[in-house]
């Protein structure tokens, strides 16, 4: 997992950023998942989306908490209108 004191670092030019790319390539050596926390930013969400890794990512950028039974309803609402 990537604390979201990295992610909110990225598009700065920190000392802190540049150390990124260093875990994901570490993380891809080893062949384990990688989970980003505190994506907040469109500019966040595109860097990691331009990757060419496999990233799982969470934050308010995609949606605020919710309970899990709100989620499968969700999630259901979606499958059924997909299915329309």
């Amino acid at each position: 997992k990537i604390d979201r004191a990295f992610t909110d670092a990225i598009g700065t030019g920190s000392l802190t950023a540049a150390i990124v790319p260093q875990i994901l390539a570490m993380a891809q050596a080893l062949d384990v998942a990688v989970v980003v926390e505190g994506v907040e930013r469109q500019d966040q969400s595109d860097y990691f989306a331009s990757l060419d890794q496999d990233i799982l990512a969470q934050g308010w950028h995609f949606g605020e908490p919710v309970p899990a039974q709100e989620l499968f309803a969700l999630l259901e609402s979606k499958k059924a209108q997909l299915q329309d």
